[in-house]
């Protein structure tokens, strides 16, 4: 009815409504194929939202998107005429503006954006800065009114960390700010100080410190500092956020001990500690081990085991840990683990082994190693970086068939076998590869020949294309060093 209003009194919002309306009920129709209708009513939403966007967004956000400096990044998703998810990227250039001129830009054009008349309903917001010391004026903006966010992410990707946490008084302000709060992601080094959040269900950190109250006993620590997150049921926690970072001295067993067994959290049921494949060792330590049979989560996940030591602790723990309900695993890279297959289903007979890869793992690869791929006309190679391809690979493969998953070993297999230089060791310098059962393999992970998910990346749609060719029955492969 709202919407009838809307459209009577010539408000676009009104169509848009009505159009997003009919597109909720054809996604619930069971998976149908999309048909020239739904790919009608798309076209015509994306129409409206950016014909009309700037004008809901207002004045007010226009000139502080027009500052002087480097462009916030941004990707905006709409619902109903009103923002529903904001995701915002800031950095600067040093040699442009001072580090006092970014700060007041970056406190301007976000807090213009959140506090628009269009965020009304913002439910997800994420904001990644470059530098640490623009943290805690970004906590400060988003602190300064009460917002219905449920889902809020925070990233800092600086490689120097020379600057607190966010203190006590402001992380209050935020879960204050925040009371719908459901989930949290902090991405970096000493992020938050503490926080104290009645309703906080999820929670992900990608550093221990990100969080540094977490780290401290709570007997050395003031009381006033202390976190309490009573409502917090899954932790998600990784040791290290990229390739720039190595493990901090927070990874030391004794301090994990304190994260992951924080009286803070009474009610986690749930610990993920899954995505430390490239860093495992200091959770394969036998105190830390024996400390999480003793909190004995309903839910435990693991990474791939690293470290010379691996195979005692779990061995020393392994009655223990095999009384928590669900033991996984979600990924086994047999390539790098310290413990085989055989051994881990030997020590914990309950443990789910979801994927077992037998392949290097994407975070073993090399950033700069890139794969060619051309249908036989050079003209039309393209170049995708095998770190990315990897990636997608690993998060499919449990899904994939018998034969998806041999046309995807063929091709790892022969891009291992390639040399990248004519001057090398006698290696083949190309590989040369049936197209359509990689085709095949390919569209079992998510893509069609209408259009790939929004979050894939560019260059593998591109790499499909190559394989959608059906003048060839071939592709070429070769290993090049890209950008």
């Amino acid at each position: 009815m709202f919407g009838d209003q809307l459209a009577d009194a010539g408000d676009p919002r009104g169509e848009l409504i009505a159009i997003e309306q009919r597109l909720a009920a054809r996604d619930d129709d069971d998976g149908a194929d999309i048909d020239d209708e739904t790919r009608a009513l798309w076209k015509r939403r994306h129409a409206l939202v950016e014909a009309n966007q700037a004008r809901w967004l207002g004045d007010e956000v226009a000139a502080a998107l027009a500052l002087p400096g480097r462009e916030l990044g941004r990707v905006l998703t709409w619902r109903y005429g009103y923002l529903e998810r904001l995701s915002l990227w800031f950095s600067y250039e040093t040699d442009k503006e001072s580090f006092e001129q970014a700060r007041a830009r970056m406190t301007r054009q976000v807090g213009a954006l959140l506090d628009c008349d269009a965020a009304r309903f913002l439910r997800s917001f994420a904001c990644s800065v470059s530098e640490q010391g623009h943290i805690d004026d970004l906590v400060q903006v988003i602190a300064r009114t009460p917002r219905a966010v449920t889902a809020l992410e925070l990233s800092c990707w600086a490689r120097e960390v020379d600057q607190p946490a966010v203190g006590t008084a402001r992380c209050d302000a935020l879960a204050h700010a925040l009371p719908a709060l459901r989930q949290l992601k902090l991405h970096g080094a000493r992020m938050l100080q503490t926080l104290r959040h009645a309703a906080l269900e999820t929670l992900q950190l990608d550093r221990a410190d990100a969080l540094d109250g977490l780290l401290e006993d709570n007997n050395d620590i003031a009381r006033d500092d202390a976190p309490e997150l009573p409502a917090l049921s899954h932790l998600d926690l990784a040791l290290r956020n990229s390739p720039y970072y190595t493990p901090v001295d927070a990874t030391q067993p004794p301090r994990l001990v304190t994260l992951l067994c924080n009286p803070a959290m009474p009610a986690l049921r749930s610990i993920d500690l899954s995505r430390n494949d490239d860093c495992s060792e200091p959770l394969y330590q036998p105190e830390l081990l024996a400390a999480l049979a003793e909190r004995r989560p309903e839910t435990l996940l693991l990474p791939t085991p690293l470290g010379e030591h691996a195979a005692d602790a779990l061995r020393a723990q392994a009655g223990a840990l095999s009384r928590i309900a669900k033991l996984s695993m979600p990924r086994l890279y047999t390539h790098a683990s310290a413990v085989s297959e055989d051994a881990l289903r030997e020590m914990l007979p309950a443990l789910q082994i979801e994927a077992v890869l037998p392949h290097r793992p994407s975070w073993a690869v090399r950033g700069r190693e890139v794969l060619e791929v051309n249908s036989g006309d050079k003209s039309e190679c393209v170049w995708v970086g095998f770190a990315s391809l990897m990636e997608l690979i690993e998060e499919h493969w449990p899904a994939l068939g018998a034969p998806q998953r041999a046309a995807v070993d063929g091709l790892i297999a022969a891009y291992e076998e390639i040399d990248y230089y004519d001057e090398g060791d006698g290696r083949p310098l190309r590989a040369e590869l049936r197209r359509a059962p990689l085709r095949a393999a390919f569209e079992a992970m998510g893509l069609d020949d209408e259009a790939a998910p929004y979050w894939l990346n560019g260059r593998i749609v591109e790499m499909y294309k190559v394989l959608c060719d059906e003048r060839h029955d071939t592709i070429d492969i070769e290993k090049v060093w890209g950008w």
